[in-house]
């Protein structure tokens, strides 16, 4: 490695660890805690599941091929996230940082790429097809992103 990449991955290793810290803090407040577990647990695929298929039932198979779309490239983006998730082997901060205190439930040993990021990103992009859930998905998907 080359001392630029290098001492660029320390300085944002240094601020990544940071704004960890930073964020954890607020984790500590029972609601902002339970708010983010609930919208984790919803990033976990129940909220898409239950939205393909209310699409199915609402819009009488209009959306078969939306739906169809966020299958597939769901089923392509876990494929993704599976294979690079055991490359890069990223340690959750918790593991790393005494200072950030571990508030939900580790559904995986490694912290990067995310699974709930990348598919409320997949499934965001696919989402505009379907007028009615433009919307919220748009809001939904950018809370489970930001998380």
């Amino acid at each position: 490695m080359n001392k630029l990449f290098k001492n660029s991955f320390f300085v944002l290793n240094k601020y990544d660890s940071l704004i960890c810290v930073f964020m954890n803090q607020f984790s500590t407040v029972k609601l902002i805690r339970y708010f983010f577990k609930f919208i984790s647990r919803l990033g976990d695929g129940l909220f898409w599941y239950l939205l393909m298929a209310g699409l199915l039932v609402y819009e009488n198979f209009l959306t078969i091929i939306p739906v169809m779309h966020m299958a597939v490239f769901g089923g392509l983006g876990t494929l993704i996230y599976l294979i690079l998730k055991n490359k890069i082997a990223r340690p959750r901060p918790f593991e790393v940082n005494q200072a950030i205190l571990m508030q939900g439930k580790v559904l995986d040993r490694f912290s990067f790429p995310s699974g709930h990021t990348m598919h409320a990103v997949i499934f965001s992009l696919i989402a505009p097809d379907i007028p009615c859930t433009l919307l919220y998905s748009l809001s939904l998907s950018s809370t489970i992103t930001l998380f």
